[in-house]
């Protein structure tokens, strides 16, 4: 076990001592086999309470959850990969009707995981103290881990975005190169897909079947594209409320950020009194140059009577 003790009684010897924690030693979740069969005290019971077990079990769970969110960003990063392949309708509509799925499933245990998180919180600082340092331990493990797959998960989202509507642009601009952002709009949204088909069609810039062909699977893509921005609303949503239940990250941002501020106050202020003693220095080097001097010719002027007294 770490002895941070020890360590203080070493480092006031004298004695070269490392702060570098060992990685037996750093606390993590293990799973609610491992706890039962884990610690025991002297008459050959577990150690830790039903409670504990209890929670980490739900930690466990939340885990998994996580696991599920970093699945389903890996999956969007694969229908992404292949909807650049596509050149059917009906694979577009295959790779959108499984897109539309996946980002429904994944938001649901978002919200899950959020809420197993929002219910660890209250319960971090029960049972012992040993009990409480593994509970809070894990906990924030879990925060950092369902925010790190979350930031992964909106990044999958909006590179599938990005691309998608790249994609739909490049087809309109094929369809025609002089269609300004307005008439752009005007084929991308799907209230005003109809008047759009109808404006082109009477610039007489393709025949109308293969025009409405081509808003017609412009229009997918950008159904896609307004499930992923509704996804990611939603998500961030679910991160700010999140950032209320972490409040205590907040405040520690806040000290961080006050520290920094005032180091930058005292390196301001070193700075100045580094200048203006580089100033006295300078002005006490001229002083002490002239009063050699004037030490020297005071010597001189003494001196020289004598020398000519004496010949």
């Amino acid at each position: 076990m770490y002895n941070r003790t020890h360590q203080l009684q070493a480092l006031a010897a004298g004695q070269a001592i490392s702060n570098a924690y060992h990685p037996d030693c750093i606390i993590t979740v293990s799973d609610e086999l491992s706890l039962q069969n884990g610690p025991k005290d002297d008459e050959g019971e577990a150690s830790f309470g039903q409670d504990f077990v209890q929670f980490m079990a739900e930690v466990d769970a939340t885990r998994k959850c996580i696991k599920f969110i970093d699945d389903g960003t890996e999956s969007i990063k694969k229908l992404l990969n292949l909807s650049l392949d596509v050149v059917t309708s009906a694979q577009n509509d295959e790779i959108s009707t499984n897109l539309n799925k996946l980002i429904e499933q994944t938001n649901i245990i978002c919200t899950q995981c959020k809420s197993n998180i929002t219910k660890l919180e209250p319960k971090k600082s029960h049972g012992t103290p040993t009990e409480t340092r593994i509970r809070t331990n894990a906990y924030n493990v879990c925060v950092k881990h369902f925010q790190n797959a979350m930031k992964r998960y909106q990044d999958a989202q909006v590179n599938f975005k990005k691309s998608i509507k790249d994609r739909a642009t490049r087809q309109i601009q094929l369809i025609y190169p002089e269609m300004n952002e307005y008439e752009l709009e005007q084929i991308l949204v799907q209230s005003n897909t109809h008047s759009a088909v109808e404006y082109v069609a009477k610039s007489n810039i393709l025949g109308g079947i293969n025009l409405r062909d081509a808003v017609t699977n412009i229009q997918g893509k950008y159904n896609d594209i307004l499930a992923l921005e509704q996804s990611m609303e939603g998500l961030k949503q679910m991160m700010v409320d999140l950032a209320g239940v972490v409040s205590y990250q907040g405040d520690l941002i806040e000290q961080i950020e006050r520290n920094a501020l005032e180091a930058v106050d005292y390196t301001d202020r070193a700075n100045a009194q580094l200048i203006k003693a580089q100033h006295n220095k300078k002005r006490g080097g001229r002083l002490l140059m002239w009063l050699t001097c004037s030490v020297i010719c005071g010597g001189i002027i003494v001196i020289i009577p004598v020398i000519i007294r004496l010949a």
